[in-house]
């Protein structure tokens, strides 16, 4: 009966503190004031991690010290603005928020310019949505002077959703500087166009609106990732584990042309695209966006031009200029010309190695013809550095988009005429001959394994034979002909990509003459 009373005395007590701590999870402001101020909260209390924080709607609270608390760490769990939240214009910053942030509708959260003659930078850690329906703006101030910017990083396990609301501005929607670094899947995902702006060479070198990849990959759906910076290491590592998997923008600069490099890709692998722009735009924040878009880039009755007989059925390229201001809403629209578009090529673009019959198409008229660009200077197909960009030679003369929705430049991998080396589809596999002379009949195991969803099988056949390398899964059902041909005598790198199929364990197997081998490889997605 003892132990009955000290469990229930246990048990009231764990329901006691829990109460207690939803209590004092809930954290509201009652008046203005500092938010390191314990007077600025309701229970006299700063803010924790695990606290979830409303500033009140008559209120505005300042990241800023006090007098008897100079912290310069703010944190939080989730964070609902009604009212004002600005930043300290005498001092820099950390916040870390492991929730949401919410500006609701007539509220602001915004940096305030820097007092202290130099600039300020602060740096925000969020691991949850940012949602903002009021006021957001992560940069002020002039350049060099009384500047202030947040680079804020997105951090944590899970998706963040990133929901912008209206148009953007110098005053709202902007971000001062993004970090995307998740851990596990987590992505940062777009319900709206995302905007970082311009920087300044008048700042100091690391205080500026960057956009840093370091892992995690950015969603954007319909919307853009877009960054107005002009300078070409405003944004860097973009990798094939951290880069936009859809539409990104670019400042593509004011002077005569630039070069910008787009970190895109879709869900099959990062592709990156590099643009090039032969002329300055004539409106404020000029940028090109461009898309990668999964699918045939032949609409099934698009015209070819007799040099290129083949697009690519795995992905294809959508690009448009756009400019903040500079136009009405008549023509003539700001404008800017493009030279140059060239795109890149993995494990599943169905691309060959070892050959100089790929090529690159473009299209002005929505895909209903198709144009080979010329590729004076060969490029040599290679498959053990990618993704790998092709360049061609430039257009004579440059195309003209204007800002106008609905102008666009189309861009493809594309294949000689009268070639088949390169078959541009998906699911496929390729071939590199690897150098060395065979010893005897091999099939070794494939790399990496598990894959997702390229991988890579060697084998060796020491003299000509019919090859054939099949695919079966589990049940023994036959899901892929990887190989089916006669090949010389030699030691082969067969790359494989397996997008079509799904997570599981299967089988591969190599018929060379007499010669007969199986493995098994797992496939995780």
């Amino acid at each position: 009966m003892n132990y009955w009373k000290r469990y229930i005395a246990i048990g009231s007590l764990l329901l006691l503190v829990t109460t207690l701590t939803l209590i004092a999870g809930e954290i509201t402001s009652i008046k203005k004031g500092k938010w390191n101020s314990p007077t600025t909260w309701s229970g006299g209390v700063v803010p924790t991690l695990l606290d979830n924080v409303t500033i009140s709607v008559a209120d505005t609270v300042t990241i800023d010290t006090t007098a008897t608390n100079s912290v310069t760490t703010i944190e939080c769990n989730n964070l609902t603005v009604l009212g004002v939240l600005k930043f300290s214009q005498y001092f820099s910053f950390n916040i870390t928020m492991m929730g949401d942030l919410l500006i609701s509708t007539g509220a602001s959260f915004a940096i305030n310019t820097s007092k202290t003659g130099t600039v300020l930078f602060q740096q925000m850690a969020l691991y949850g949505n940012l949602t903002n329906r009021g006021i957001f703006d992560m940069k002020t101030g002039t350049a060099g002077s009384t500047q202030n910017i947040c680079q804020i990083s997105f951090l944590g396990a899970k998706n963040d959703t990133i929901t912008m609301n209206g148009i953007y501005s110098t005053t709202n929607n902007e971000f001062g500087g993004v970090t995307i670094n998740k851990s596990g899947t987590g992505r940062v995902v777009l319900n709206s166009d995302m905007y970082l702006p311009s920087g300044s060479s008048s700042n100091p070198a690391s205080v500026n609106p960057y956009l840093y990849f370091v892992r995690g990959k950015v969603e954007t759906g319909p919307f853009a990732l877009i960054h107005l910076w002009t300078t070409s290491t405003g944004v860097s590592g973009a990798s094939d584990s951290s880069y936009v998997i859809g539409a990104m923008g670019r400042g593509m600069g004011n002077a005569a042309g630039a070069s910008k490099d787009f970190y895109i890709g879709d869900e099959n692998g990062y592709r990156p695209l590099k643009l090039r722009s032969t002329t300055s735009g004539n409106g404020t924040g000029n940028h090109a966006i461009v898309r990668v878009i999964a699918g045939d880039a032949n609409t099934g009755s698009s015209t070819l031009s007799s040099d290129v007989d083949k697009l690519s059925k795995v992905r294809y390229y959508k690009i448009v200029y756009r400019a903040i201001q500079g136009g009405g809403s008549t023509p003539p629209w700001p404008v800017m010309d493009f030279d140059r578009f060239s795109p890149s090529y993995g494990l599943d673009d169905g691309v060959a190695a070892g050959n100089t019959n790929l090529r690159v198409a473009y299209s002005t008229d929505n895909r209903a013809t198709w144009t080979g660009m010329t590729q004076n200077v060969l490029h040599t197909t290679n498959l053990d550095t990618l993704p790998r960009t092709i360049i061609p030679d430039s257009l004579l003369p440059a195309y003209t988009l204007d800002s106008a929705a609905g102008p666009a430049i189309y861009a493809a991998l594309a294949r000689v005429a009268g070639t088949t080396e390169n078959i541009l589809e998906t699911g496929s596999s390729s071939v590199e001959q690897l150098k060395g002379l065979p010893i005897g009949f091999a099939l070794n195991q494939n790399y990496p394994n598990p894959f997702n969803p390229n991988t890579s099988i060697e084998y060796s056949i020491p003299k000509a034979s019919k090859v054939q390398i099949h695919i079966y899964n589990i049940t023994g059902q036959l899901v892929a002909t990887l190989i089916n041909d006669h090949q010389p005598a030699g030691n082969y790198r067969l790359n494989y990509n397996a997008s079509g199929l799904s997570t599981g364990l299967y089988f591969y197997t190599i018929h060379a003459g007499e010669f007969h081998a199986t493995k098994r490889m797992i496939l995780i997605k």
